[in-house]
């Protein structure tokens, strides 16, 4: 077994049997480097399979293990080419369904032997159908292992499945249990006793494979084993904050007081600043006229006006000399920033500069010696600010927007370009997903949050209908009507599989039909596997409605504002989370007409999907919708990936673990001796810096 005489947690995977280089960097988009990563890449849910359900007592939606004799096979070609198996036991029988499969497989499946089935069976007619299920092949007489522990279930990524997690991760609790690593407990024996927490290795063990006796009460039997790693998960975090609070108290800024052109920035505008956003300004003025930097973090719902917020700070910042800095995630985005800014400085003489990917070197070099002059002035960009050759003097702000679309390496190297001596920028983050109360108070906890909670006067409530998937037709009539009034149109097909080639072949096709069905209008398509100019292109021509009705995968659910788009048809709505879906509805209702969201399901629903489209059908409010996708979801889809400006968790889940943040707080009170070598494999275990400070070098040596 590899690693076996020196094995240690930082370990590279590449030392693992079956792990090329190849695979390597697929699990690196797991967020698996090394064995550690494999021991703390923790299951989702489980599966179990340790009994036989007989077919007669299947229930629908339910999942299941079956076995039976091959009654008979079949190969169909109406509407959709699939294989069938037909599988039965003394108590009834049932169908397999297959619409990938090979000549092999068809062959494998011989009438009269045993097959092994797993899956979620589905009613159909009068019988059950299990589609795409797992299954193994014996002969008539053979008898198939019993498993003796419940299945995890891994979140995975493309070319990844979990027979091949498993299997790795199986190997890595070897190693372990054939090792002497002191070194994996990190927490001392006076922490562990005084907060009553399990052992780490035993916990490990237990997450990854309950044994049998865990069925009857799953949650009960596991729990003090996810109360030790999220108890870990969260103390870690909350040393890295007071860390990172420390770091930042060595640092100054340059002092922003309040100056007339903010007041001539608002004397210009064609509307008044709402209460909420008049607030909000002060909050944030406030922080700008000391030398403390500001980390301050902006959240409103889609639609709020934070725009012109911004704005009105880089009247103050360049009202005082300096520059001011705004990164979008999108090329699309950033222009639609530059013009907006642009419409309302240009009458006040100050500049407004727009810098992208791609500008030809000529038009990056005037940008270039314009950021590096005294002169003070506005840049709007995206990744290419934070680029070697782009240098700034005198840049007092740096303003973020869709932070979460940033990674940690990209916020501190645009941060780098402010530094100098001890100065750095001050810094205001921008989010349209608003932030649940805990989710502040523990991943946010080292930011000043500003909120803006109501819409400007004016803006109108989209409109949601949910709809079963079987009233396609209406819909698509409905969308006739909707272009013929002069409107434009969304078709979000979200990725089900987690494969971009399988999200584009489904909206590949969706386009197609549409597009036959409605001959009048220019159907466009965009999804995850076009490049970044292609979906730019895509995008543009949308904006200026060359596009009437956009098939979009959710790579749109930050996009631009286009005021014809009135009605957004988002398939499959019951895999997506409520903020997710909020998001996608702020694409439309951005003009003075009126707007419509359909939600399209499949049946069979179950009881969370049901809820969750009852809860963004019944309103519009984004912070109500943020507390309740955290409670049914978790913290992940508020952090996003891995390498977001945000802590990733990997198994703290704020609404269950909420109680345990003030015992989290006494016991990092404790330990404010902890050797800094802890500290720090603390750190790398659950929040990965070590990985994302290598990442960053490596992009600073390509600039």
């Amino acid at each position: 077994m590899p690693y076996k005489p020196n094995f240690n947690l930082d370990s590279s995977v590449l030392g693992l049997t079956g792990v090329g280089p190849t695979t390597e960097r697929k699990l690196q988009q797991l967020g698996i480097y090394s064995i550690g990563d494999l021991l703390f890449h923790l299951p989702v849910r489980y599966q179990n399979r340790t009994q036989t359900t007989r077919i007669g007592q299947l229930q629908e939606g339910r999942e299941a293990l079956i076995e039976g004799l091959i009654e008979s096979k079949n190969i169909s070609f109406g509407g959709r080419r699939s294989l069938t198996c037909r599988l039965s036991d003394t108590s009834g029988t049932a169908q397999l369904r297959f619409f990938h499969f090979s000549k092999q497989q068809f062959e494998a499946l011989k009438l009269g032997y045993k097959l092994q089935c797993f899956g979620t069976p589905r009613k159909r007619k009068n019988n059950f159908e299990f589609i795409h299920p797992e299954y193994k092949i014996g002969t008539a007489f053979s008898a198939f292992p019993k498993v003796e522990t419940l299945t995890p279930v891994y979140p995975l990524t493309e070319g990844i499945h979990q027979r091949k997690i498993s299997g790795l991760i199986s190997a890595a609790l070897n190693l372990l249990a054939n090792s002497k690593l002191e070194s994996i407990e990190l927490l001392p024996t006076s922490i562990r006793e005084s907060f009553k927490l399990t052992n780490i290795v035993d916990s490990l063990r237990v997450i990854h494979s309950p044994p049998r006796k865990a069925t009857s009460d799953i949650d009960q039997f596991i729990l003090p084993h996810l109360r030790r790693l999220a108890f870990e998960e969260l103390l870690t975090q909350k040393i890295y904050l007071n860390q990172e609070r420390k770091n930042n108290s060595c640092w100054h800024a340059y002092r922003i007081p309040n100056t007339k052109l903010k007041e001539d920035f608002l004397g210009q505008l064609k509307f008044s600043l709402t209460t909420d956003q008049l607030k909000v300004v002060s909050e944030i003025e406030h922080d700008l006229d000391h030398v403390t930097p500001m980390n301050r973090l902006l959240q409103g719902d889609v639609g709020s006006g934070k725009t012109v917020v911004a704005g009105s700070i880089c009247a103050s910042v360049i009202g005082n000399g300096y520059k001011a800095a705004l990164m979008a995630p999108t090329e699309l985005l950033a222009e639609q920033h530059h013009k907006t800014l642009s419409t309302w400085f240009n009458p006040l003489k100050i500049d407004t500069l727009l810098l992208t990917g791609k500008l030809n070197s000529t038009e990056k070099k005037a940008i270039y010696k314009k950021i590096n002059s005294d002169r003070p002035l506005i840049l709007v960009g995206t990744h290419a600010l934070f680029q070697k050759q782009a240098k700034f003097k005198r840049l007092g702000l740096i303003i973020i927007d869709e932070q979460h679309r940033f990674g940690v390496e990209q916020r501190e190297a645009l941060l780098n370009k402010s530094r100098s001596g001890n100065l750095h920028a001050h810094q205001l983050l921008m989010t349209a997903t608003p932030i649940p109360r805990t989710l502040a108070m523990t991943a946010y906890s080292q930011l000043d949050i500003s909120t803006l909670r109501h819409l400007p006067k004016g803006r109108k409530r989209v409109a949601t209908h949910v709809i079963a998937d079987t009233r396609r037709d209406k819909i698509v009539r409905r969308i006739g009507d909707v272009f013929r009034g002069g409107s434009q149109i969304y078709w979000v097909c979200p990725l089900i599989e987690k494969s971009k080639k399988l999200e584009k072949e489904a909206a590949k096709s969706i386009a197609d039909k549409l597009s036959e069905v409605l001959p009048e209008m220019n159907v466009g398509l965009i999804h995850g596997k076009l490049s970044e100019q292609e979906k730019y292109d895509v995008m543009e021509s949308f904006v200026n409605s060359r596009i009437n009705l956009l098939v979009a995968t959710t790579v749109i659910e930050v996009g631009v504002d286009v005021p014809d788009a009135t009605l957004i048809v988002i398939e499959n709505a019951e895999h997506l989370g409520l903020s997710q879906l909020h998001q996608l509805r702020g694409r439309v209702g951005r003009g003075d007409k009126e707007a419509n969201c359909i939600l399209l399901y499949q049946n069979p629903l179950s009881e969370i999907a049901k809820e969750r489209l009852e809860i963004i059908r019944s309103t519009n409010d984004g912070f109500k919708i943020a507390e309740l996708d955290l409670k049914l979801r978790g913290p992940g889809e508020f952090l996003g990936k891995r390498q977001s400006g945000i802590i990733q968790f990997k198994i703290a889940n704020l609404t269950r673990d909420s109680h345990l943040i003030p015992e989290v707080n006494d016991a990092a009170s404790q330990l404010r001796g902890l050797p800094e070598p802890t500290k720090e494999l603390l750190i790398n275990r659950w929040m990965m810096m070590s990985h994302l400070k290598s990442l960053s070098q490596k992009s600073n040596e390509t600039d």
